[in-house]
């Protein structure tokens, strides 16, 4: 479909997708947050949608309810609606429904057919240009949203090991993850994977931080495990948090591997050479999706705009 977003802004982005011959699958949707989770974006609303990351509580986030072998972790509810991530069973806001539509366009593309997926493509990176466009929000609320559609699963790999931002808003503190794996610490995926409460959610932590982690990232290992997740676990999305393009080269690396490509672009704020250079980055991806955020909405084109069809707060 066609991206509801301001040409100018990523006309660029767009005249290198075409020069590059990259398959423009630009989702594109003008989200926003206002500061409520049952509120969309008003006219005159420019809230950031990913505000920055909630210091730790005194209570951990997340609570182990069973032996290491097990690795499961009860969610804290409070501690996501304190990081405005969407609560998918409550009731439907603009920004859910901009959320639904990106989701399954996402899960389609993954899933042509039904109980078929093409290979390699439920492997999707989420990452920006710039640190703080709202790629980990965008992150957990789609993989959240993800785990509520019938008979889908998701896994959710916090691949950002210097910022770690997945374990910073669940609240994870120091857990075994993806860089234990890739250094041989840990034998399997398995023993650092953590299923959650939520049915049908898992994650994989970044790991304990180490010097090299971005040799590990980007050495063939990395992209052996990628790929044997994407087969082991064929029936599911597993959407990998990256860094920013402007500043580390592990998009770069990433790209090559993964299936799909969600790009998370601020309105009003990434200027267009940016955009075009994370592109170039992320280039050996042949499916590539811009994601518009931060926008301030108007009436003109936003999903929502007869809000009161299912009582969205405006």
């Amino acid at each position: 479909m066609d991206p509801v977003i301001a040409p100018t802004l990523v006309e660029r982005a767009a005249e290198h997708l075409r020069k590059n011959n990259v398959r423009r699958t630009a989702l594109g949707f003008a989200t926003g947050f206002s500061g409520s989770l049952q509120q969309s974006v008003g006219p005159s609303t420019r809230g950031p949608i990913a505000p920055p990351l909630v210091p730790q509580m005194d209570t951990p986030g997340a609570k182990a309810t069973s032996q290491a072998s097990s690795r499961t972790i009860t969610l804290d509810r409070n501690r996501l609606r304190a990081a405005h991530v969407i609560d998918w069973t409550g009731a439907r806001t603009q920004l859910s429904e901009e959320l639904r539509v990106i989701k399954r366009q996402l899960l389609r593309q993954a899933f042509p057919s039904p109980g078929a997926a093409r290979a390699g493509a439920n492997l999707v990176m989420i990452t920006s240009a710039r640190p703080g466009e709202g790629k980990t929000f965008t992150s957990l609320n789609l993989a959240l949203g993800i785990a509520t559609e019938p008979g889908r699963h998701v896994l959710l790999v916090d691949a950002d090991t210097s910022r770690q931002g997945v374990g910073e808003v669940i609240g994870l503190g120091d857990q075994r993850g993806l860089l234990d794996v890739l250094s041989g610490n840990e034998r399997e995926l398995s023993q650092v994977m953590l299923r959650t409460d939520i049915p049908n959610f898992a994650l994989v932590p970044a790991g304990v931080a180490r010097d090299d982690a971005a040799e590990l990232l980007a050495g063939s290992r990395m992209a052996a495990l990628l790929r044997e997740m994407s087969l082991r676990y064929s029936d599911r999305i597993i959407l990998i948090d990256a860094p920013p393009c402007l500043v580390s080269s592990d998009p770069l690396i990433l790209a090559g591997v993964v299936g799909q490509v969600l790009m998370v672009i601020e309105a009003e704020r990434t200027q267009r050479d940016e955009i075009a250079f994370a592109l170039e980055m992320v280039k050996e991806c042949q499916n590539v999706s811009l994601i518009l955020n931060k926008v301030q909405v108007t009436n003109d084109v936003s999903l929502g705009l007869y809000g009161s069809y299912y009582g969205f707060v405006r």
